[in-house]
């Protein structure tokens, strides 16, 4: 055998060469067959393949007499020129193609016509670099030849970079044959020590116990062996959900409602039941255009039916291991050459188990439980990176991760009255219907306590700020959770704005009477106003939800704002330390100091602690204040929430502002049911509003 220069070897660069790995399986089928007249089309230059046998007679097209001296000198092989081809039938005719992107229409042709050169039971081997069996231009090369009576008996994968340094991407060997066959040999040569059990394997008609050297399938079934080895990874990663999750399998078909494509704006608004899942990559389903990690184009949204389904479960499922794997594995292009990308149709093909709505909403309570351990640990660990010293603190909090009621329990009774109380409500509460509406009270009700406390401290700074306030004085004649939120966004980002500004950094200190910037933040900080506008859409988008809503259905919203209830909670757990919601009850002045008695409105127990607030500023009894206890300094509230000494069975309810009656203002309870509405004479916290904002 002729030494053979190596693929893409600079000395012959003249000389287009096969790669060893294509080299080798013509050289070994033709062995095995045991040819006589081979036909090589579309040789270019000097194209040698050494078939050991000088007995043999090679056709080569477009060949002069002298290139056939060279062949007859380098192998001892007698090459026909063009003129003794026409008209002969060939044992095999062997074509190194080439890229599927130069293959023109008139190459089509001229590639039919050598491979009709074969005879009948005799074989045309063609190597191609590219996904012939996959995309339209190769379809129509193969619908040509099959037009011919030309049908792949075969189809063989190679691996990438056979065709180095021409091209990177896999490449195929296909074998064809006169007349349709029921069936058709895949496989897949990984190696050099593949091919020949490769082609054994075929021309003995056999399936091998190891499927990648060869597998008979039905014709038509599969396009090539990879992706017959998707489809079976597809199957087996099904059962494996099937099993754990002990659902019944469906399709996303089966469980949607509508499937939209991204408008080429983008999505904008927010909706109920809704997944999105990523056209490419491995990045997360999400329920939220909030939670996007690629350009909205990138997203299928899919609107789900959730009497079948939750959607956070869903999401759930698409995102562990093997949901990812799952979801690539049906992108179209999955284990080829192209980049794999969802398109309509794999998106609801897509199989998932599907196990009973009590299953989904355990499964993902644990889920957030785990979530809340992972983040309040990993937030442990970076303080005690942070303040070594403090290590006494974080094994307390530690302990805490253990033992979470309790810490749940403390921390109420470390927030102010007015939420306090609604959260005790929540907590005792029986069904789920009711946690559901005490858990939206809650974070109505804190939108108006954050807001009423950053327009007491700020608000009359914020009309510098007044053109970038997208909500107007009008919207409060009869208040929505929606407006406290837009109101409480706009207050927090100009006062985030100034806080962290040098120049403006002391007026919004004096502002708030504290030193603690920290304090501030707290209050300010863009992610609980993110919380509170879901929470806000939430409760819209369920009370429009038509029909009887199920003990399960609002066992999912509860989840859902649980969740929402501790990334509050890990995010406000140490903002109130400087803060007290306090209450005048008696005043005396000694030697020019005012002495103030008042009631430290803390926890849910409306038996209040007493402390005394000593300065040159005398509090009006009735009112509300803020005290800062680093500096003792104090600020009044605005009446958007009061505290009413009456009924007698219930002193200390807390009423929040709602709307104007008339001249008057009509105020509600969130914990009180003997008397949840209460008439306040006077427009006084909607005068408060307009002044704020500008209007």
């Amino acid at each position: 055998m002729n030494t053979m220069p190596q693929w893409g070897n600079k000395e012959r660069s003249d000389e287009k060469l096969y790669p060893d790995m294509i080299r080798i399986f013509f050289e070994t089928i033709v062995q095995k067959l045991n040819c006589h007249n081979i036909y090589i089309p579309h040789a270019k230059g000097k194209d040698v393949i050494d078939f050991h046998d000088a007995g043999l007679s090679v056709a080569y097209q477009n060949i002069n007499a002298e290139i056939c001296s060279y062949i007859k000198e380098k192998t001892g092989i007698d090459a026909l020129p063009d003129a003794e081809v026409d008209g002969k039938n060939f044992d095999v005719v062997i074509a190194n193609l080439p890229l599927l992107r130069v293959m023109c229409n008139a190459m089509h042709l001229s590639i039919v016509d050598k491979a009709c050169k074969i005879g009948f039971d005799k074989y045309a081997i063609f190597s191609i670099n590219g996904d012939i069996t996959l995309n339209t231009i190769g379809k129509k090369w193969l619908n040509n030849l099959e037009e011919n009576g030309i049908f792949a008996s075969a189809i063989i994968d190679l691996p990438s970079g056979v065709y180095t340094p021409v091209s990177l991407v896999a490449s195929k060997i296909i074998i064809f044959s006169k007349g349709e066959k029921d069936d058709v040999f895949l496989a897949k040569v990984n190696n050099i020590q593949d091919i020949e059990l490769v082609i054994t394997n075929f021309l003995n008609h056999k399936s091998s116990k190891i499927e990648h050297l060869g597998k008979w399938v039905i014709r038509g079934e599969y396009p090539d062996y990879l992706t017959y080895e998707n489809h079976n990874r597809i199957l087996n990663l099904e059962q494996k959900l099937e099993r754990n999750y002990q659902g019944e399998l469906k399709s996303l078909s089966d469980l949607h409602v509508k499937l939209e494509r991204s408008p080429k704006t983008g999505f904008q608004d927010e909706i109920e039941s809704v997944i999105y899942i990523p056209r490419i990559g491995k990045s997360n389903v999400v329920t939220r255009i909030a939670d996007f990690t690629l350009k909205s184009q990138n997203y299928f949204r899919l609107i789900i039916d959730h009497n079948k389904i939750f959607p956070e479960f869903l999401a759930f499922v698409l995102n562990t291991e093997a949901g990812i794997e799952l979801r690539l594995r049906y992108m179209t292009g999955a284990g080829t050459a192209t980049i794999p990308s969802l398109n309509s149709a794999d998106v609801l093909d897509i199989k998932i188990p599907v196990p009973d709505i009590e299953f989904q909403i355990k499964i993902l309570k644990l889920d957030d439980e785990l979530q809340q351990i992972a983040t309040t640990s990993s937030n442990l660990r970076e303080k005690l990176r942070k303040m070594p010293a403090a290590y006494r603190c974080v094994i307390k909090e530690m302990k805490d991760i253990n033992n979470k009621g309790d810490r749940f329990e403390q921390w109420i009774e470390e927030m102010p009255y007015p939420m306090a109380t609604i959260l005790k409500k929540y907590q005792v509460a029986i069904d789920e219907a009711q946690k559901q509406e005490m858990l939206l009270f809650f974070f109505e009700a804190y939108s108006i306590f954050e807001t009423a406390i950053l327009v007491g401290a700020y608000g009359k700074n914020l009309c510098a700020d007044k053109d970038s306030i997208d909500v107007s004085a009008s919207f409060f004649e009869k208040a929505s959770f929606g407006s406290w939120v837009k109101m409480n966004r706009a207050l927090s980002k100009s006062i985030r704005k100034r806080v962290d500004d040098k120049k403006s950094m002391d007026m919004i200190l004096e502002c708030f009477h504290t030193e603690d910037r920290g304090t501030i933040k707290a209050l300010c900080n863009n992610e609980i106003c993110k919380i509170l506008q879901t929470a806000a859409d939430n409760r819209n988008s369920w009370r429009g939800h038509s029909g009887i809503t199920s003990e399960k259905i609002y066992g999912e919203h509860v989840r859902v704002l649980e969740k929402d209830l501790y990334e509050f909670q890990s995010k406000m757990r140490e903002a109130y330390e400087n803060i007290q919601l306090v209450r005048p009850v008696y005043l005396k002045r000694k030697d020019g100091i005012f002495i103030n008695t008042v009631e430290i409105l803390t926890g849910s127990n409306a038996i209040f602690k007493k402390g005394e607030i000593k300065g040159d500023m005398a509090l009006e009894e009735g009112k509300l204040y803020i005290r800062m206890l680093d500096s003792d300094g104090v600020f009044e509230l605005p009446p958007f929430l009061v505290m009413k000494n009456s009924p007698i069975d219930a002193k200390n309810a807390c009423y929040f502002y709602s709307r104007l009656e008339g001249n008057n203002t009509k105020y509600i309870s969130y914990h009180y049911e003997g008397q949840p509405e209460d008439i306040e004479i006077g427009k006084d916290a909607y005068g408060v509003i307009k002044s704020v904002l500008g209007d």
